[in-house]
């Protein structure tokens, strides 16, 4: 007999996946008990973000949008996942009930194991000593399951300034696909429109609420957003309503650091300002020089009066203390003034920081942004 409602030894809800999807689509005989016990374990573990389960779930109930949606965002975050078995330890990271995490733990953060939809989304701590590289097969699987049944990746959510899969609350983010808009249509400032062009998007976090977003630019194949501020963190679904409804999901995070680079990719040289100080007065320093499309760094000196650098960025203003953001330059960690908000535009962030004497001479260097412990993509200065 079956405990469908607990989550002890989970990997028997893989084996009766696995076993059902077989016996369902290959039974003959109109017998219902297996149905019966498909929606029972169903039940219990549609909202456990289990990509592996959710493309069983699409070949036996064909398509359903939101959690198709779910399922590209949580192959997505698989990408995220360290390659070895390093040890993981979550407690106190995420709410605790009883020894186990009160919601699923994000793809990325789970505990290593050799197939990941087998174990449990809630526990806590596990892994090895990192000498061993998984073989990708809990992403191989599932990934030809969604090509196979037809499950869309062209709906995409990503950071306006990384790329990266997981968004922050109060943030800027893109969203990627066909037909989001009519036409294409723009506004600015620190207060943006909920609807621009006949296009809406609502942001649905794990508390069910909808929430909508404030939009700086629809097109028909991106729509700029700024995230609501108060969503949760955890697995939120978009939905774009326009010539046609879209939805897809992606990660929520209170913080996660994404720097703007001048080549729009979360690479390259950093879309950034500088100034010097000379007798307390300041004079504009550049730091890129663009032409025919390409954007390259030009050399700061650092060797006489001090270069201050503000760095353009979003996900950030959510961060705790002032002290526990850094930048990361030239492999030096540099405090700085000031880490949040830019006042101009909705959901641009800035961070403020003097460049060390001590990189004069390098060349280029590797910039980034760590904020309660979260890291960003690097750009680059160049540094004469």
């Amino acid at each position: 007999v079956l405990d469908a409602d607990s989550d002890d030894s989970y990997f028997k809800f893989n084996l009766d996946y696995i076993n059902l999807y077989n016996l369902i689509r290959l039974d003959t005989t109109g017998n219902a008990t297996y149905r019966q016990g498909y929606a029972a374990i169903r039940l219990h573990t549609a909202w456990q973000q289990n990509a592996f389960f959710d493309l069983i779930d699409r070949a036996l109930k064909g398509p359903d949008a939101a959690r198709d949606a779910e399922t590209t965002a949580l192959l997505e975050q698989w990408l995220q996942r360290p390659r070895r078995d390093v040890y993981v330890d979550l407690t106190g990271q995420v709410p605790d009930c009883g020894g186990v995490a009160c919601q699923p733990i994000p793809v990325p953060w789970r505990v290593p194991t050799d197939f990941l939809w087998q174990r449990s989304p809630f526990q806590l701590a596990g892994g090895g000593k990192g000498l061993i590289e998984s073989a990708g097969i809990d992403y191989v699987l599932p990934y030809w399951m969604a090509r196979y049944y037809g499950v869309s990746t062209a709906f995409s959510i990503r950071s306006a300034a990384s790329g990266g899969s997981s968004v922050a609350a109060g943030s800027i983010v893109s969203l990627y696909g066909a037909n989001l808009s009519s036409g294409v249509q723009q506004a600015g400032g620190a207060v943006l429109p909920q609807s621009l062009g006949g296009v809406a998007v609502q942001v649905s976090g794990p508390d069910g609420i909808s929430r909508n977003a404030g939009l700086s630019y629809v097109g028909p194949g991106q729509i700029n957003l700024v995230l609501p501020p108060d969503t949760p963190p955890g697995l939120a679904t978009f939905v774009v309503a326009g010539p046609t409804t879209k939805t897809g999901a992606a990660t929520v995070v209170t913080v996660g650091p994404a720097l703007f680079s001048m080549s729009s990719n979360g690479a390259g040289v950093a879309a950034a300002t500088a100034v010097r100080v000379t007798a307390g007065l300041q004079t504009s320093v550049p730091v890129f020089a663009c032409q025919a499309g390409a954007c390259n760094g030009v050399p700061i000196a650092v060797n006489g009066d001090p270069v201050f650098v503000s760095l353009y960025a979003t996900g950030i203003r959510n961060r705790t203390t002032l002290a526990n953001a850094t930048v990361q330059a030239g492999g030096l960690v540099v405090p700085v003034s000031y880490a949040g908000p830019q006042p101009q535009f909705a959901g641009l962030d800035q961070v403020n920081f003097q460049l060390p004497a001590s990189l004069a001479r390098r060349g280029e260097v590797a910039v980034s942004v760590t904020a309660d412990g979260q890291t960003s993509n690097t750009v680059s200065l160049t540094i004469q």
